[in-house]
């Protein structure tokens, strides 16, 4: 309590909360803060290293013994503490598990599958096909992959009335290629 108002509240089942009194899960914070993106947690540690071997992380817990399952890591991967996240999916205890599933890098580029990704989107597998699925299950529907730079976009298509595949010239609205089935 500051000031006669109460900062820290422990309910009688153990539930604490923040800056409320009334928490509605296990920890529950608070703000009065308004019209800013305000930082609520903050989990740090004194890292040195620019290699991605130090971070903080957020483990989830998927049995009643101390398992971890799933992990989210915020490493530090570049002078100037600039960091990425690393979404681990498994077991803890599985070799590879905190280099993650799914990782976001400094620059911004995503990799699933990979550790360090050189594209935007980095896709990487050691099967023999490797596939990215964008679906629609809606009737008549048009899943859509756009192609677009500074002069033209192209959408490559299933054409949802007649289930063929088509190129499209968006930026001329003239169809380029199709394939009928």
């Amino acid at each position: 309590t500051t000031n006669n108002i109460e900062r820290v509240s422990i309910t009688g089942i153990g539930s604490v909360g923040v800056g409320i009194t009334n928490p509605h899960v296990p920890l529950h914070i608070e703000t009065a803060t308004t019209g800013a993106i305000t930082s609520l947690l903050k989990l740090h540690g004194p890292f040195t290293s620019n290699t991605g071997s130090e971070g903080t992380a957020i483990d989830f817990g998927t049995a009643s013994d101390v398992s971890v399952g799933a992990r989210i890591i915020g490493t530090r991967e570049a002078a100037g503490a600039k960091g990425a996240l690393r979404f681990c999916t498994g077991r803890e205890t599985d070799s590879g598990f905190n280099d993650g599933h799914m990782v976001i890098d400094q620059t911004g580029k995503v990799g699933i599958g990979t550790a360090n990704p050189d594209e935007l989107l980095h896709l990487k597998s050691s099967a023999s096909t490797v596939k990215a699925k964008i679906q629609s299950t809606a009737t008549n529907s048009y899943p859509t992959l756009r192609f677009a730079n500074d002069a033209r976009t192209y959408d490559f298509a299933i054409d949802g009335a007649t289930d063929s595949l088509r190129v499209y010239d968006v930026t001329e609205t003239e169809e380029r290629l199709t394939i009928t089935s």
